[in-house]
């Protein structure tokens, strides 16, 4: 729903990281499309005495990350955009690999 109310021809979307594993480029200047991504975190155990409770459940929260869209990247040279060959992608939904979690989107570096 984000994404169609920012950029409705949305059609397929990723994070930089993804577009750069997949072997294409964002193109300098583009916005991306603002989304909410799940991220998950544990109970603070830095200090034991006021936190007594050390196996607590990990919690889910969502903080703002941002995708591009295929019409924002450039394609490697001779070579057409392939939709279905995501990295990593879920095999029910391509592309939505970029939802799975805080290690997917948003990242402050580029894992190889």
């Amino acid at each position: 729903m984000l994404i169609y109310a920012q950029r409705p021809t949305a059609m397929h979307v990723r994070d930089y990281c993804s577009w750069l594993k997949a072997g294409y480029q964002v193109r300098k200047g583009e916005k991306g499309i603002a989304i909410y991504a799940p991220m998950r975190f544990g109970a603070r155990s830095s200090d034991d005495e006021f936190n007594e409770c050390t196996n607590a459940a990990p919690r889910l929260g969502f903080r703002v990350a941002y995708v591009f869209d295929i019409s924002q990247v450039d394609a490697p040279p001779g070579e057409p955009p392939q939709f279905a060959s995501t990295v990593g992608a879920s095999r029910r939904c391509p592309g939505t690999s970029i939802l799975e979690g805080r290690r997917r989107i948003g990242s402050r570096a580029c894992r190889a």
